[in-house]
């Protein structure tokens, strides 16, 4: 009779070794590391800035940071951004040319990503900003010209349809000029 009762003893502290470890194992993962961490920081990963009203801009107000312009959403005709400036970076032209103009509300985010890259030894130039209509249309007709239409709107926009126009988009080249409007940009050091 002892050796049952000696064996259900150890049936029961195995049992209980296996249950023990089952509930730790499961508390354990049920916090990880990261959530350690996080659960001792402060809460602001998925917090809006206060005082931010996603009513602000619009996606389809002419002039708005926020405007998606593209084939599907064309801009007016003759659309001219009212604030175009040229931006204090290194630039490709000279200043009085169109393409170095650029958007007011959007220069301080500009100069600060050109300042961030100087101080990490990168030297941005500021290839081309803002483009009329009549500009892009040369560009876009040069292109057909040159490739077709087919070919010319996989990597071109159309007149109306560039973002460039609405003076918030750039183009960064290289210090040395390589890879300007090529699609190269991704081996060079910048």
């Amino acid at each position: 009779m002892s050796k049952k009762i000696l064996v259900f003893v150890v049936i029961i502290l195995i049992g209980s070794g296996i249950v023990g470890f089952l509930v730790t194992r499961d508390d354990m993962q049920k916090t990880t590391p990261t959530q350690a961490v996080s659960q001792s920081a402060p809460q602001t990963a998925n917090k809006r800035p206060q005082g931010f009203d996603k009513n602000t801009f619009k996606l389809d107000e002419p002039g708005s940071p926020w405007w998606v312009v593209n084939k599907k959403r064309p801009l007016p005709t003759g659309y001219v951004p009212s604030d175009l400036a040229v931006p204090n970076v290194k630039l490709r032209l000279a200043p009085s040319a169109e393409q170095m103009q650029f958007s007011k509300l959007a220069t301080p985010a500009l100069e600060e990503m050109f300042a961030a890259a100087k101080s990490e030894g990168i030297e941005l130039v500021f290839g081309s900003g803002y483009r009329s209509e009549a500009l892009q249309k040369q560009f876009y007709d040069s292109y057909v010209a040159q490739d077709g239409q087919a070919a010319a709107d996989r990597y071109s926009a159309r007149p109306g349809t560039s973002e460039h126009q609405t003076g918030l988009v750039f183009d960064a080249t290289a210090s040395n000029g390589v890879c300007h409007l090529e699609i190269c940009f991704e081996t060079t050091p910048e």
